[in-house]
């Protein structure tokens, strides 16, 4: 029978995930293995369950997501950024600048599928944002470039209306998708509209489209995923965790 620890939280209690394992290569059973732990806290209003067994995590909580107990840790999302954002785009943006908000943007219909965070940072020396939605179905979401529209288009009137600015600040959208099915949707709001294609590219211009970053971390190897210990840990689990719950 597989063993599992079950902790029960409540709010303000501190807790730590802790990992185990060998480097590959090392056949010696008695070869000492490296340790990893992440130290939080529960912080939620309601309380919660987190079963740690076989090599998985689950947090059993409708109103709360893993993604934001570690990427809302300011140390995990510089680390992702720095390792993940093409060589182009992270020499534009000052990490150390990284501010989280409050703000989400994901209504309730779709709050089981998606959690979303907002950070605002130095963009090429401009104030910008950086959203990362991170999608936890098993399948990929064919609208996921209109629904990323919409939220950006949130944050825009939100800074409109709130500090009467005209002004638009640049929002970075990053999607992280960890499901068993593979990603095979385009990243472009243009792939969505029929016909865009197919137009001249000097028509193309007069309608809407951009594209955002994808990691698809359910394909990345373990020599693939990067970064600094605890977010090895983060992205690792995020990459099986779908795999173990199909298992069982």
């Amino acid at each position: 029978m597989e063993s599992a620890l079950i902790l029960s939280l409540r709010r303000g209690d501190r807790y730590s995930i802790c990992h185990s394992e060998r480097s590959r290569g090392i056949s010696d059973p008695k070869a000492r293995p490296n340790n990893f732990c992440l130290n939080s806290s529960w912080n939620r209003r309601t309380d919660g369950i987190i079963i740690l067994g076989g090599g998985r995590i689950k947090i059993q909580n409708p109103h709360d997501k893993f993604f934001k107990e570690t990427f809302g840790n300011l140390e995990v999302a510089k680390d992702f950024l720095s390792n993940y954002l093409p060589s182009s785009v992270i020499k534009i943006i000052d990490v150390d600048t990284l501010e989280p908000q409050k703000d989400s943007f994901i209504n309730k219909e779709l709050q089981e599928g998606y959690s979303d965070l907002l950070f605002r940072v130095n963009i090429n020396n401009r104030e910008g944002y950086i959203y990362f939605l991170f999608e936890h179905k098993s399948y990929a979401s064919k609208d996921i470039a209109f629904q990323l529209l919409k939220y950006m288009i949130e944050i825009w009137e939100s800074k409109i209306k709130k500090e009467k600015i005209y002004e638009l600040p640049i929002i970075l959208p990053i999607v992280i998708y960890h499901g068993k099915d593979k990603w095979n949707i385009s990243t472009t709001l243009g792939e969505m509209i029929s016909g865009y294609r197919s137009l001249p590219e000097d028509i193309q211009k007069y309608i809407p489209s951009y594209e955002y970053l994808l990691y698809d971390i359910s394909r990345h190897t373990d020599e693939e995923i990067k970064g600094g210990v605890i977010n090895k840990i983060v992205m690792t689990t995020f990459r099986d965790i779908q795999t173990k719950e199909t298992m069982g």
